[in-house]
């Protein structure tokens, strides 16, 4: 690949760097969708788009394990030459998405990715809210919990068995990524990957199971590759409450979208914000 010395970001197109300059000889994306440029030649990509609402904003993308530090540090110091806001989609085990509004912010976030030295091992990282902070609309799905069962998951209260899956709505995360006749088919057996989370995002049913309360959670869930998709990183907030019918509990599981604070979910140690997803 050819390489400018000296090379200058072009604010109209999409900019390949490679060894901390941009490479020449790629207009657009050539590569098809897939994870070459990123894991297989290390390149970073910045780019400007139009979002749904019409606005520009800047892309930028690569893999933190493969990406050169001069080609990271290049993309970080033409950030400001780029119009806000800037989107951060960078490869760690999966795609993680983050959202700044500025270009330093954006800036000292990458150079903050780039030097961190420790590997994301675990599938799910959770960490404890204060249920008084539970949004409204969660409220009412507590107390109504039948109403938007399109939205929630519902598990037997079984600690011995795991709490198995009884019942998954179509519109929550996990009725999407599984699919719809997943959902009607009611037989929820799931890739032992999705099981591998750490512990302590199953010992929060246990607390709902044993003490009989609301607990809300916030949590990036790594969600592994389907077919040719990528894996990538989940961010959402998560409520679980008991539910009573007659002599038997439920535990209910409601996840949403929401502002998450990656500083209280380690090693991603900086506040930010996540491209919009649809759960």
């Amino acid at each position: 690949m050819n390489q400018a010395g000296g090379s200058r970001i072009d604010c109209d197109q999409y900019n390949w760097i490679d060894r901390g300059q941009v490479v020449r000889d790629l207009t657009g994306y050539p590569f098809g969708d897939n994870d070459l440029p990123f894991r297989g030649l290390g390149l970073v990509c910045i780019r400007p788009f139009v979002t749904e609402n019409g606005a520009y904003a800047t892309e930028v993308q690569w893999d933190t394990a493969f990406a050169t530090h001069d080609s990271v540090q290049f993309a970080a110091a033409n950030l400001g030459a780029m119009p806000a806001p800037y989107f951060l989609n960078f490869y760690n085990q999966g795609w993680f998405a983050e959202r700044f509004d500025t270009a330093r912010e954006a800036s000292d976030r990458m150079t903050f990715l780039q030097d961190l030295k420790v590997s994301m091992l675990q599938s799910a990282l959770q960490a404890a809210r204060d249920p008084a902070s539970i949004p409204d609309y969660a409220r009412q799905a507590i107390k109504s919990p039948r109403l938007i069962a399109s939205r929630l998951v519902f598990s037997q209260d079984d600690p011995e068995r795991g709490f198995p899956i009884r019942d998954v709505g179509t519109r929550t995360p996990l009725g999407k990524i599984m699919g719809v006749d997943w959902c009607l088919g009611r037989k929820f057996h799931l890739d032992e990957r999705f099981t591998q989370t750490e512990s302590n995002v199953h010992d929060r049913y246990l607390e709902v199971s044993e003490h009989r309360r609301v607990l809300f959670d916030e949590c990036m869930a790594l969600i592994p590759a389907q077919g040719k998709a990528e894996a990538y990183w989940l961010r959402y907030h998560r409520v679980l409450f008991p539910v009573h019918t007659g002599n038997d509990i439920t535990i209910g599981s409601l996840l949403m979208q929401g502002e998450t604070r990656p500083d209280r979910l380690e090693p991603f140690g900086r506040s930010g914000y996540e491209v919009p997803v649809d759960v």
